[in-house]
Formats: structure tokens, sequence, C-alpha cells
């Protein structure tokens, strides 16, 4: 009897294990490649490097692996085919079923990133034998203390001056990519002369902006009232540039106003409207943030829409003011292109939010995005109550309960908000993969007076010790799945669901609400069933 059961549990743990790594093949697939005209992988701490050869589909024995967490698998080839009837599709699955064999992990983990690239420089089978082919296997190595006070450096760093960008120097997926070659286009435009154009700051939007952060003075009486507020006003630029005839609304603080009249009263001039080529006088309509926190005065708002601030704006202004530093240029755009950053935009316009967000190792890029996007968007004062969890304050992993991990820090306050992160950042570092976002999520319904809803911002490659808190969250809750992610979380879209809140996934906000038992929805590489209570990952 006992030898029939054992037979019987080998027999499906084996049809499991089976149907686990077709699910896994069947969606590395169907994953889109990147194309990309090289990639010469280098050998880092956290990788793992499986050559194969130009159309073969063996791979090279896996020997041993780095500590640390495996979270991204790059796998790489050449477009080039000898003849119209190769099949690359056929060889992509062969060498793919073989790592499945080798690494088991990857089939059993849905979570980890697969990344699919296709290399266009090869042109012959000779010189496509000097291609890389094969896979990078990249692990989040273990962070020495000596790490995160770097990553905690960098960052305050940042914080003090974020048109500088962010540096990480923990950024474990940089390296993979950084030898490739590519093709690169260069388009250009022509454009015509226009006959009529509004005025303007010199140098445009974005060098407004700047002007208005760095010359509105710090009052002392907006910090005292902890003013914080948008300030309509109209004016009228003559001719020659000049401002005149500034008309506010009844009710305005003196020492508003009169501050508001001395940085324009300092400012350069501006370059006036045109008419069929000729200056002519206009009025403008501005509203102003006027407010006693640092990070969100001087934005502004004109004729009721916030300006954009082109790329081709920053970097005239940049090489205006300073020497180009085509480092910083990249940075900044990193943080703009950011799941986090566009993200942000989906909800925090719209409502008024409690931000709850991750400090653990990793997060930091993610960090810095977010603190990006509150510096230069004017609806960050509708976040009114801000969460960071860092599992525990450096807890003994072994002594971690769910609902009791603590490591939570609160804030109200815009002009606390950095002052906050860093301090939650220092007080730990995680320890284990394992996090308290749900724990988190509960303290900060208990703690926010005022919002709407609350927006969790998330480490997918964390598993979560907590799901069982879900019950007690009754507040909407919006997910924002931080990093370049192919398939979210069960217990994310669980949370989701269960609130009536949505997931934030590349920039894009997926509601659950028509999800209904039986239902299915595909977010990124990913399809997930829902049985009515929860979301299973196909």
């Amino acid at each position: 009897m006992i030898r029939t059961v054992t037979l019987i549990s080998i027999i499906v743990f084996f049809i499991l294990n089976a149907q686990s790594q077709s699910n896994t093949l069947e969606r590395i697939l169907d994953i889109p490649p990147q194309q990309i005209g090289q990639v010469t992988p280098s050998k880092e701490p956290n990788t793992v490097i499986i050559p194969s050869s130009f159309s073969q589909e063996s791979i090279q024995t896996v020997s041993s692996k780095p500590k640390g967490t495996l979270n991204t698998v790059y796998y790489i080839y050449t477009a080039y085919r000898q003849n119209e009837s190769f099949n690359q599709k056929q060889l992509n699955e062969k060498r793919i079923r073989k790592l499945l064999n080798a690494v088991p992990e990857l089939a059993k983990n849905p979570y980890i990133e697969w990344k699919v690239i296709e290399q266009t420089a090869c042109t012959s089978a000779e010189e496509g034998r000097s291609f890389f082919h094969g896979f990078v296997l990249q692990y989040f190595p273990e962070v020495s203390d000596l790490v995160r006070e770097q990553e905690i450096a960098n960052l305050e760093v940042f914080l003090k001056n974020p048109k500088a960008g962010f540096e990480s120097s923990n950024d474990p997926s940089a390296s993979i990519l950084s030898n490739q070659i590519t093709d690169t286009k260069t388009e250009v435009h022509a454009t015509s002369g226009t006959k009529s154009s509004e005025a303007n700051f010199p140098d445009g939007n974005f060098a407004l902006y700047q002007y208005l952060k760095k010359n509105i003075p710090a009052n002392s009486e907006l910090a005292r009232n902890k003013d914080d507020l948008w300030v309509p006003f109209t004016m009228t630029v003559d001719e020659n540039g000049d401002f005149k005839d500034f008309q506010f609304k009844n009710g305005l603080k003196d020492y508003i106003q009169s501050t508001i009249l001395e940085t324009f009263d300092k400012m350069p001039k501006w370059n006036p409207a045109t008419e069929n080529g000729k200056p002519i006088s206009s009025k403008v309509n501005l509203e102003l943030r006027m407010s006693f926190s640092p990070i969100v005065r001087g934005m502004y708002n004109r004729d009721g829409k916030k300006p954009d601030f082109t790329q081709d704006e920053v970097a005239e202004l940049s090489a205006k003011n300073a020497a180009p530093d085509q480092q910083t240029e990249e940075r900044i755009s990193k943080a703009e292109q950011s799941a986090v950053y566009r993200s942000m935009e989906e909800v925090i316009p719209k409502e008024k939010i409690a931000l709850v967000m991750d400090v653990t190792t990793s997060m930091s890029q993610h960090l810095a995005a977010m603190n990006w996007w509150v510096a230069n968007s004017a609806d960050s004062l509708n976040i009114v109550h801000y969460t960071f969890f860092n599992d525990g304050d450096n807890m003994d992993d072994q002594k971690k309960k769910a609902g009791r991990t603590g490591g939570i820090h609160h804030g109200n306050e815009l002009r606390d908000l950095p002052a906050t992160l860093l301090e939650s950042m220092r007080r730990g570092n995680g320890g284990d993969i394992v996090e308290n976002d749900f724990e988190a999520v509960l303290a900060a319904q208990n703690q926010q007076i005022g919002a709407d809803a609350i927006l969790l911002i998330v480490d997918n490659f964390s598993d979560v010790r907590d799901e069982n808190l879900m019950d007690q969250i009754n507040m909407k809750t919006y997910v924002l799945i931080a990093g370049d992610v192919s398939a979210p979380r069960e217990c994310y879209l669980n949370l989701a669901k269960a609130t009536g809140g949505a997931i934030l996934f590349d920039g894009k906000r997926i509601s659950l609400e028509n999800v209904h038992s039986g239902g299915r929805v595909t977010i990124g590489n990913a399809t997930y069933l829902f049985d009515g209570k929860k979301f299973t990952i196909l």
C-alpha cells in the first residue's frame, strides 16, 4: 500500500512538473524579442553566462551560481538565417527546454523575468559564429551594509539636487546590455517658420520652471503659516517683453502677492507674442504654486494646463547653463520613462492618495523616480499621507510574523518626505526576500486622514508574507508594479480586486472591475484566471 501511494505521488509530481515547464515554455516563446545590433555579455559577480552556438541547440552545463536571488533570464540569439526554411522558434524552444531541465527553478517560479534579445547586426553564418548565443542568468546579489550605505548616500545626493538625476551603485541589470552595439537612425524634421506665437520665457517652459523654483524667495511667513496653495493671476507682456497689469483674485494674503511681484520684477524679459511676425502686447494667465515646501515651490500652470517640458528644451538649457552632461540627461530620462513615474500620473491627479512604498534593497531607482515625479508634478499636493516600509527595522528574519514585523514609517507633510524616506532606509534593509506589504497598507489605512485611496508601490521580485491581512483592508488600493516586469504577483491582483482598486502596470491603469468568476485577464506576458475569490496565473 505504501509503495502504491509513493508511486502515485511520484507520477503526480512528474505530471505537475511537466505541466509547469510546458506553461513556462509557452509563455517565453510568446515574448516579443528586443532587437539589438549585437550583445556581448560581460561576466559579473551577479550573473551566470550559459553559451550555446550558432544554429545549435546544445547549451553548456550550468556549473555554479552566485549567492542571491535569481530574478531575470536573458535569452540571446541572432536573427540571421542561412535559408528561408530555417525555423528559429523551433530552435528557441529546444534551447529553452534544455535550460529549464538544467535549472528547474525557472519552471517553478513564474515571477522570474525573461527577456528575449534578437541580434540584428549579423550578416553571414561565418560572422554568426562570433556572436554570442545562449542565456545570461541575473541574480540580485546579497547586499552588504557598505553597499546599502552607498545606496542611501546616492539617494540623499539626488534628493538635494534632483535635476542631476539619480546614479545607482546597485543596479545589477546595468551590466547585461552594457556592451551592446545598436543600429541608430537619425530623423531630421524640417520646420517652417510660424508667423504668430504666444509670449514665452526665454528658453521655454522648462527654463521658466527652473527659474521660479530657484528664485521664489523662501518667505518666512510662508514657512511659519505652512502655506501651500495655487495662486491664479493674469499679467500683460507688452511688445518689449516687459510685465505689467498684474491682476490677482480678492482675498490673497499680502505677503504672497508681494512675493510673486518681487519674483517677476527681477525676472528677465520674456519674448513677446507675435502676430504676422511682429511683436504685440498680450495677456498671460498663470497659476503659481506658493508653498513652504521647496520640493513643490515654483510649479506652475498656464491657461489651466501643466506645461510640457520637452527633451529639446531641457537639453538646450543644459547646454547654455553648463557643460553638456549626457549621463545626467540619461538618468533623468530613465526616471521619466520608468513604470513608477508614468503610472503615478494615472492615479494621483484624480484622487487624494495615501502613498505606501517599499524601501528595501533594489528599490532605490524606483524611489528616485517617485521623488522626481513629486518634484515635477503640479498634482503632488494630492499625496496627503505617505508610508515607507523596510520589513522590520533590521529585525531578525526568524522573528518576523505576519502583521507584527514593523519597520513602517509615516508622514503627512511633503517637505518631510525626503527625511522620512531616508530614515526608513537607514533603519532597515529588508533581510530576507519576503516583505510586509499588506501590513504597511493596513498601517497606512489606519494612520491616514483625508485620502480617497491607497497607492501601493511594490517590488514584484519579492514575495509577500502577510496576504492573510487582506480581509482587514477596506480602503480602495491601487497597486503599482515597479520595474520592468512581465508577470505581476497574484496577491497584488487579489488586493486590487478585493478593494475596488486597479493594477498600474508599465504606465497603464488596468481595471479588474469587470473580471468575474471564470473570467481571465492578461497583464504583461501572463494570463490570470479568476475563480470568484482569487486570481491564479496560468
